[in-house]
């Protein structure tokens, strides 16, 4: 949401305070951005692997949350009497060109199934 305040996740935190960009810890940017102007900042060490891990646990769970609450959306969007073309209008950007609204829904369905599956969360 625009305007919410974020955590500078751990380990992230440390390795940017240990490297001079303290303001960037402290900004309470979203954690995606914040892992993103870290690496990007001129004059940079390489990102530790504890830092590493902590950005690909960020970027699962950030596409997990996507996920169910673009399902949820779509399902919330029909129940509220809302047309395919109307929900493909609101997420012109989201939705991939020449995809119905049904096609994109199994896919999500798919990936979700896919995640659960290869986390071992199949049947809960």
């Amino acid at each position: 949401m625009v305007g919410t305040r974020h955590g500078c996740p751990e380990p992230l935190k440390g390795w940017l305070e240990a490297n001079g960009q303290d303001h960037l810890a402290s900004a309470g940017l979203h954690p995606l951005v914040t892992f993103t102007l870290g690496a990007a900042q001129e004059g940079m060490p390489p990102l530790p692997a504890d830092v590493l891990a902590g950005w690909a646990l960020t970027l699962v769970n950030e596409r997990v949350m996507l996920l169910q609450s673009t399902m949820a959306y779509l399902d919330r969007a029909r129940r509220a009497g809302m047309s395919d073309p109307e929900i493909t209008r609101s997420l012109d950007l989201v939705l991939p060109a020449g995809q119905t609204v049904t096609e994109y829904s199994a896919g999500l369905l798919a990936e979700v199934e896919d995640w659960r599956r290869r986390v071992g969360m199949v049947g809960r």
